[in-house]
């Protein structure tokens, strides 16, 4: 399957599967960090900002105390695709 084509429910809901805390969000994903301090979460979204970029995928981060959210979407393709996918692995990674 190409990376950038739009997951079926059935494929998302495989795709999900291992990536614990993330929610289809209908037409997105996204999942919820705890952050022990404020610093925490600044560190933890640039880390995710590199990755992101590097794959040339960007998310939307929302950086409050204490948490970040991350939803994620490709947007040119109209949903989530593997590129959504591969982009959670990599942060979890981090987390």
């Amino acid at each position: 399957m190409p990376a950038r084509q739009v997951l079926s429910p059935n494929e998302l809901k495989d795709a999900l599967v291992g990536l614990v805390g993330w929610d289809d969000l209908g037409g997105k994903i996204g999942k919820t960090f705890p952050s022990k301090s404020y610093a925490t979460g600044v560190l933890f979204t640039v880390a995710v900002g590199h990755v992101a970029e590097s794959m040339d995928h960007h998310p939307d981060i929302t950086l409050t105390y204490p948490s970040v959210r991350i939803e994620t979407s490709t947007h040119d393709a109209g949903g989530v695709t593997m590129t959504d996918i591969e982009l959670a692995r990599r942060i979890e990674a981090l987390a």
